[in-house]
């Protein structure tokens, strides 16, 4: 079900994209250094904002996010304890310099464990391990661990609609090689948030891992500065997900939850800029803020048309009692992430030329479909409903034939029938006559006795 619901966000994620280049202006987005980025709400699959939102980048450690839910997927929740022996193949691969955590070959950790250094620390160690394991388990033909893994993530990618997205390994160290787009990384980011253990690990601002058999006890500490209540970043609403870094900026999926929304940030080629008294602004972090913030504070899910909107469209009607026009309204209910304090003026019908009609015949019922309407708030496409009478509309018998004898037709009727009366007349006249000219008298003559 989870994944049917994620399946149905992407698709309205997709779809909203054909109707406008950035649903809503973002107040200080004008001010924004990242060269991508996208906000979605994970409720409704709504795309609130966006910029370069289809360009195809370097996903970086974003990559990691499937990694982690693919294998939360595999090995189901209940699997989450099961030990895991680091291989040393999966150790060595490691490119050196990358972000370790400095796993042993033979040491042993849950699956649980191996999530949360790959969410919380972004260790590409632990990320190697596990997707060593679950490869050995999948080998395909030609293909090794680490690369049969990868294979699988770029069967998951398609299978929730990223035509753009390639993986070439599991950790997004490949800056050539990894490739997606903002609003595909959404679509993947969106089906991890539907998962509350992955949620529950990445939104970890640190975790105390326990010593195993080869190392000692450490504390894992986040890299995500929205979440963390002591950076000029935090957000107190944001609860998640994944940062990475490429060749081309800084990069971050972000989620938050408040009062029962919840949105999704994908931000991507973001700089750190230094100022010239030394202050460092990471613009993957201020814009996520800026993002998840403005969601927060200005949107609301409202009623934005029903069967008692007002759309100011009449059509006259012909024939009816005591009425001569009726009103236009919705047949059905849009509801949609807007701006709270949108006004009835700002929602907009867009109709076909010539799809309502120049008048309507009585009788008519109430919700009868007249015509079709596009909805629209800002030139942004809302929904389709179909406009219905608003009340109904009886004959008038009168009206009927009123309208008809003074109707052409009904004239030619009129002088129809006046030509046959006078005919009739002029006939039984002509027969009266005919009988008297042709009456011959009989006299009786009596017999003389």
């Amino acid at each position: 079900m989870k994944k049917i619901l994620a399946l149905l966000i992407a698709v309205v994620i997709v779809l909203a994209s054909a109707f406008c280049v950035s649903a809503y202006e973002v107040d200080g987005s004008e001010n924004f250094g990242s060269e991508i980025a996208l906000l979605v709400s994970l409720d409704y699959g709504t795309v609130i904002y966006e910029k370069n939102a289809d360009k195809v980048t370097a996903p970086s450690s974003l990559v990691k996010i499937v990694t982690a839910i693919m294998a939360i997927d595999y090995y189901g929740e209940d699997g989450l304890d099961t030990v895991i022996t680091a291989n040393e193949t999966a150790i060595l691969t490691v490119p050196f310099g990358s972000i370790a955590s400095g796993l042993l070959t033979g040491e042993q950790l849950t699956v649980e464990q191996l999530l949360y250094y790959i969410l919380v620390q972004s260790a590409n160690d632990a990320t190697h391990i596990l997707a060593y394991q679950i490869g050995s388990d999948n080998l395909r033909e030609g293909c090794s661990e680490l690369e049969s893994f990868v294979a699988m993530m770029n069967d998951f990618a398609k299978e929730h609609g990223c035509e753009k997205t390639v993986f070439s390994d599991c950790t997004g160290i490949d800056n050539e090689g990894n490739r997606s787009t903002a609003r595909e990384i959404a679509k993947l980011s969106a089906y991890a948030a539907q998962n509350e253990t992955f949620m529950k690990i990445c939104g970890t601002l640190a975790y105390n891992m326990p010593a195993t058999n080869r190392n000692y006890a450490r504390t894992l500490t986040t890299g995500n500065n929205v979440i963390m209540s002591s950076s000029e970043y935090y957000y107190r609403y944001a609860n998640g997900m994944k940062t990475g870094a490429s060749d081309k900026g800084r990069c971050l999926v972000a989620t938050s939850e408040k009062d029962g929304y919840n949105y999704l940030s994908v931000v991507m080629e973001s700089p750190v800029i230094t100022d010239d008294e030394g202050k460092q602004t990471n613009y993957s972090f201020k814009d996520t803020q800026t993002l998840l913030k403005w969601a927060n504070d200005k949107l609301a899910y409202l009623v934005l048309v029903d069967e008692n909107t007002v759309t100011g469209i009449e059509v006259d009607v012909v024939n009816g009692k005591k009425v001569d026009y009726v009103r236009l309204v919705p047949s059905a209910q849009i509801k949609e992430l807007v701006p709270s304090d949108i006004k009835d003026s700002d929602i907009e019908f867009v109709i076909e030329d010539g799809a309502i009609p120049e008048k309507l015949e009585a009788a008519i019922n109430k919700g009868d479909v007249v015509c079709k309407a596009k909805v629209m708030y800002n030139g942004r496409f809302l929904g389709e409903v179909d406009l219905v009478c608003a009340n109904s509309v009886e004959l008038s018998v009168g009206e009927v034939l009123r309208s008809f004898f003074t109707s052409g037709w009904g004239i030619m009727v009129i002088l129809l029938i006046v030509v046959l009366v006078v005919v009739v007349i002029l006939l039984r006249n002509f027969k009266k006559q005919s009988k008297k000219k042709g009456t011959i008298k009989v006299v009786k003559v009596k017999e003389s006795e």
